[in-house]
């Protein structure tokens, strides 16, 4: 902190992580969601697919929608973080009961009414889980995603040129910095699940 400058960096880092998952979740949780209606069904079993496809190699597609270094890094991260969250929400979608879907209709809720009240508040919890996961894929990518363009700067080019020159004190010291941060959000992820979803009564 005092000898590399290292706050700017980590803020620079901080902002863009969450950025990105703000966009992926607003992406993932709408895919997801519609996915449960018969004609959009097919769009999220194409999502989950593309957890496969490696981001380094789409790097030069994401060059060709922006040239701006932040955005890049933003984006390959959206593509990569998005891929698992729509997986595993579709997973947690696919374990509801067919008899929740049946009270619905015997309440006779339509498509949208059955969708608010049997996915989106009954899973409210597992979508808490599956952001605290998604968090800990996204900071083990960051210092990744960071070295593709690193005049945006963060924390990926420091933790790199550190762990080339083999300053392992400072790569120690920066890791201790991400591991504290991602641990902090978790944990608060953790309470605000509490507090959304106090009936399901779960601990952090």
């Amino acid at each position: 902190i005092t000898e590399e400058n290292i706050i700017p960096e980590l803020i620079i880092s901080t902002m863009m992580l969450l950025k990105a998952m703000g966009i992926a979740i607003f992406v993932s949780l709408f895919i997801s969601y519609v996915s449960t209606l018969p004609f959009f069904k097919t769009l999220g079993l194409v999502t989950t697919k593309f957890r496969f496809f490696s981001s380094i190699g789409f790097t030069f597609f994401f060059t060709l929608i922006t040239s701006d270094g932040e955005n890049l890094k933003t984006s390959i991260l959206v593509f990569v973080i998005a891929s698992f969250f729509i997986t595993s929400m579709i997973a947690v979608i696919n374990g509801i009961q067919t008899k929740s879907y049946n009270y619905a209709k015997t309440l006779r809720m339509g498509e949208w009414e059955s969708l608010w009240y049997v996915v989106i508040r009954s899973k409210l919890g597992d979508v808490f889980e599956i952001t605290r996961q998604t968090f800990a894929i996204g900071w083990s990518l960051v210092a990744m995603v960071e070295g593709l363009s690193r005049s945006a700067g963060g924390l990926g080019p420091i933790l790199l040129n550190q762990n080339k020159q083999l300053h392992l004190d400072n790569v120690f010291a920066i890791q201790l910095m991400i591991f504290i941060i991602g641990f902090s959000q978790d944990y608060l992820i953790g309470v605000l699940k509490n507090i959304c979803c106090a009936y399901e009564n779960n601990k952090l």
